[in-house]
């Protein structure tokens, strides 16, 4: 049996809080060494909120995104400027992940906080 290459990302399927995602976006940002990054990563971030916020109660998981990165191709952005911003998103769910999974009783990625 040959053994599966596990995924970058971990695979994220929450209903994320405002709370909880400007929680993870300052521990992202303190993450980055360059003031510039850190300010890329800020506004990609904000805006990604502000989308979020924006749509019926979404789950946050990989359809999530795919979506985002459809609304920002309908604005017409630069592919650079639409990896930038996927990248941010994806710092971001591994963040989530990361402090989901250091809280107990929180294994179960389907449950709505």
């Amino acid at each position: 049996m040959v053994p599966h290459k596990q995924p970058d990302s971990v695979v994220l399927n929450v209903t994320a809080t405002i709370p909880e995602l400007q929680q993870s976006k300052t521990a992202v940002l303190n993450t980055l060494a360059s003031k510039h990054s850190r300010r890329s990563y800020d506004h990609a971030i904000d805006r990604f909120i502000a989308w979020y916020c924006s749509q019926p109660r979404l789950t946050f998981n990989r359809f999530v995104v795919v979506k985002y990165r459809s609304f920002l191709e309908r604005l017409s952005l630069s592919a650079a400027t639409i990896n930038l911003h996927l990248s941010a998103i994806r710092r971001l769910a591994d963040e989530i992940c990361r402090e989901r999974l250091a809280e107990p009783g929180t294994g179960d990625w389907n449950s709505a906080s």
